[in-house]
């Protein structure tokens, strides 16, 4: 079970299946009243045993009031047609609101889950299929409007969330994992250029909702050194892809049973005392490297989203020497092409004041080294070459999850991430044109509050505006 406080003497969560549960309810949150909105369905799906609670819930003295709410998309029974004039209608209904009190205000839309799923108890349209209904855009190389009815939001988000590493595709069309993010932006872009969206300012799009499972603590989900090397892959795999906010999920892994073990500390202490998973420093200073050519393409982001002087470092044998100076760009963006004599033996990490070192290790992957690591080639594997210890928990898992029947993790022939022709050159600093993209990584925590130094905060941003919690 898992609970979270949002008001001083009201707390949300997921359901109470056992008498432990009601247990940790009075002691350690003090509840006294409990609202559960279950439906008789949710009781047989969750096994649970609806009249032992009751019993118990009146032995310990609490008051129980029951309000079963049914979940909206449970069934099959709508169709995407009508599941998209729905949506729509709520979107455009609460936009009015929102831009009625203040036109600067942000109307986020989607939150669209990555695959097309029909279990009976999980029914979710394909994202792509559904963003052409909402958005009134043809099928094909050449879209056009379907209809006059254009929706109203500013900013378009979605779930990335992927079988694979941080540039793998969903296996069925419409569906939408990290590697398909560039698909998801070019509809939204000809979905505003038909003008089906009606919006206050140039309209964005998001990442929500993003993370990986580690292991430890669950079994079998993404080692802990994989998982920071994919980390700092993917905020580049969505830059490149136009995102411009990123959101982590979660803060700390969720306690208990659940299998939401994705956070950026462990669980089963106060955060401020939990300790930090190796992906935290690279979600704070992301940093890349590939090598292609003989030239080292790397981009990263400085933890302060400001403009700042990075000192780039390179290990060949024993010692780190400094090999360039790279100036980001005002949202603390850094993009540069590096000609440097370096193999796949070498190893790169970013410095900067106010960001520390970006993560040091041994990460050899399928694209390069992210959050400090060694410098390999796109779509080639430094793992599949020799044996080291920072490849072999990558190899494990991809056998066990090939074993199990998913989807292997991993992304070996995938294209290379740097197109040739950027590759030709060398890159600017990234201080102006369209190139200069505002970016700014979020993370979301499963509690009510994060105390964080001197900060208390529902969400911590790391952003140009919001730094107070990072």
């Amino acid at each position: 079970m898992d609970y979270h406080q949002i008001l001083p003497k009201l707390f949300v969560g997921s359901y109470v299946e056992t008498a432990e549960d009601i247990d940790r309810l009075r002691h350690d949150a003090g509840v006294t009243a409990v609202l559960n909105l279950q439906t008789d369905d949710d009781m047989r799906y969750f096994k649970l045993d609806w009249d032992a609670l009751i019993d118990y819930y009146k032995s310990c003295g609490m008051e129980l009031r029951r309000v079963p709410v049914r979940d909206v998309y449970t069934s099959a029974t709508i169709g995407i047609d009508r599941d998209a004039t729905l949506f729509e209608a709520m979107v455009n209904a609460v936009a009015d609101q929102v831009h009625g009190v203040d036109r600067s205000d942000l109307v986020v839309a989607g939150a669209l889950d990555p695959f097309k799923n029909r279990a009976k108890r999980f029914y979710t349209v394909a994202p792509l299929a559904f963003m052409r209904k909402l958005l009134c855009v043809s099928k094909g190389s050449h879209p056009h409007a379907t209809c006059k009815t254009p929706v109203k939001f500013d900013v378009w988000s979605h779930h990335p969330y992927t079988f694979g590493g941080p540039f793998a595709h969903a296996r069925q069309a419409d569906n939408v994992s990290l590697g398909d993010l560039p698909r998801m932006n070019h509809l939204l872009q000809q979905g505003v250029k038909l003008h089906a969206v009606v919006s206050t300012q140039p309209v964005q799009f998001w990442v929500t909702e993003f993370a990986w499972d580690t292991n430890p603590p669950r079994a079998h989900a993404v080692p802990l050194q994989l998982e920071a090397r994919w980390t700092a892959e993917a905020f580049y795999q969505m830059w490149r892809s136009g995102v411009s906010l990123a959101t982590w999920f979660l803060l700390q892994d969720a306690p208990g049973r659940t299998p939401y073990k994705s956070g950026l500390y462990f669980g089963g202490r106060p955060i401020a005392k939990a300790r930090a998973k190796p992906t935290l420093k690279a979600f704070r200073f992301p940093f890349v490297a590939y090598l292609q050519h003989g030239v080292i393409h790397i981009w990263g982001r400085d933890a302060t989203s400001d403009k700042k002087l990075v000192t780039i470092q390179l290990r060949h044998g024993g010692r780190w020497r400094t090999v360039a100076r790279v100036r980001t760009n005002i949202h603390g963006i850094l993009l540069a092409n590096l000609h440097l004599n370096a193999s796949t033996r070498d190893w790169m990490r970013a410095r900067a004041t106010g960001s520390g070192t970006s993560r040091p290790g041994r990460s050899p992957g399928l694209y390069g080294m992210a959050a400090g690591g060694r410098v390999t080639g796109p779509g080639r594997s430094a793992a599949g070459r020799r044996a080291s210890p920072g490849a072999s928990p990558a190899r494990r898992w991809r056998s066990r999850t090939a074993a199990s029947g998913r989807p292997p993790c991993g992304t070996r022939g995938a294209a290379s991430p740097l197109p040739a022709s950027r590759a030709r050159s060398c890159w600017p600093a990234l201080t102006r044109g369209s190139r200069s993209r505002r970016k700014t990584w979020t993370v979301t925590r499963s509690c009510s509050t994060a105390r964080m130094g001197s900060s208390i905060c529902a969400r911590c941003s790391c952003g140009p505006t919001s730094r107070a919690c990072c």
